[in-house]
């Protein structure tokens, strides 16, 4: 029999309340919603019976943990980028797999720390149970804002510093890039070859992410561009490309501009960049960085001993910001790195080459000499 769920609106009141009968003890219940209208209010009903005849509806009025994500999934996550939807259900999946909740409010702080303590046994990099838990912390918070919560628990975020190891790879020397320039005609073969070095120089010399390297276009509006002509040479990188959000115009570099500049002005249209694949188009992301790491595995670069990782395409962003972090000051790194935090940029590219750090102390003060 399906519940009948009414939705009733008091005169001095500015939201509706669902009311029905429990089907289990008979009793009479109620439910304050958002709803401000008749239509809202009945698509919350249409929910509410919807959870009764599926069994998802939990007789102590608490919120259900499932009900609560298809609620976020319809309701917060279109607005989000692709990659930013896929944390998400990969972090509550893993909430859900690691702690089991039932009801929203099993997730209190002492389930949510023995969440982090079982990523932690499994290995996980600090940087990834971090992430975890930034976005677990967000949702938490969009419960409460909805009213799924009264209060979301505090999501203590571990902090990075002093935890070893950041990068799931490292930076690659310039004797290694070079070997792999070597490599790539064993991998594409020789009619791909000069493209595929061409990508590769350019990843080396711009710190581009992945995906955005093969949307960047000579010329148009609306799309991410290189512009050339202005004062210095800039990137434009529209906000719905951003992983920021943000339209943004970032420096470009004088030897990732002399590498532009060697392109003929009759070239340059279309896609700066035209990695091929198998059927001679550019190639996509997820083919891209496959070639790459066989590329890396051919030329014996491996980023990880511990894990035998060879290089892939982030290491060459990670070379680009250590390169630059020896040059520039902190904060122009982090607008040329387009981090969110500046924590993002102390915790992985500051301080990380010891050596080259010493090189330039010792070459403000070359007069000066340490016998061994």
């Amino acid at each position: 029999m399906r519940p009948n769920v009414k939705c009733v609106k008091k005169r001095d009141r500015d939201h509706y309340v669902l009311r029905w009968t429990d089907p289990d003890t008979g009793a009479e219940r109620q439910r304050r919603t958002q709803a401000t209208t008749k239509a809202a209010a009945l698509k919350e009903a249409g929910r509410l019976e919807e959870e009764i005849l599926t069994g998802r509806y939990d007789a102590s009025g608490a919120i259900l943990w499932e009900h609560a994500r298809q609620r976020h999934k319809a309701e917060k996550l279109p607005e989000l980028r692709p990659s930013t939807i896929k944390k998400y259900r990969e972090t509550l999946d893993e909430v859900q797999r690691v702690v089991h909740p039932h009801r929203l409010t099993d997730l209190d702080a002492s389930r949510i720390s023995i969440f982090q303590s079982k990523l932690r046994d499994r290995g996980l990099r600090p940087a990834s149970i971090r992430s975890h838990l930034t976005h677990l912390r967000a949702f938490l918070r969009w419960c409460e804002d909805v009213e799924l919560l009264k209060k979301a628990p505090r999501v203590k975020l571990p902090s990075l510093r002093g935890t070893g190891k950041l990068m799931k790879g490292r930076p690659l020397t310039d004797n290694e890039f070079r070997s792999m320039l070597d490599a790539t005609e064993s991998v594409v073969g020789p009619q791909r070859v000069a493209a595929w070095r061409h990508y590769l120089e350019g990843m080396w010399l711009s710190g581009l992410r992945l995906r955005e390297s093969l949307l960047f276009e000579w010329r148009g509006h609306g799309v991410p561009r290189v512009e050339l002509g202005g004062r210095r040479p800039m990137l434009f990188i529209p906000a719905e490309y951003d992983k920021g959000g943000k339209d943004r115009c970032v420096p470009i570099t004088p030897d990732f501009a002399e590498f532009l500049q060697q392109t003929p002005d009759g070239e340059r249209t279309g896609p700066i960049f035209r990695p091929p694949g198998r059927d001679g188009r550019v190639a996509n992301p997820i083919w891209v960085s496959r070639v790459v790491a066989r590329i890396g595995e051919n030329a014996g670069v491996i980023v990880d001993e511990q894990t035998k990782k060879h290089a892939s395409v982030h290491d060459f962003r990670r070379s680009f910001g250590v390169r630059w972090a020896a040059r520039i000051p902190v904060h122009a790194l982090r607008e040329l790195m387009r981090h969110a935090s500046l924590s993002t940029t102390m915790d992985y590219y500051v301080g990380q080459d010891a050596d080259r750090t010493a090189d330039l102390i010792w070459q403000s003060h070359p007069k000066c000499e340490v016998s061994t």
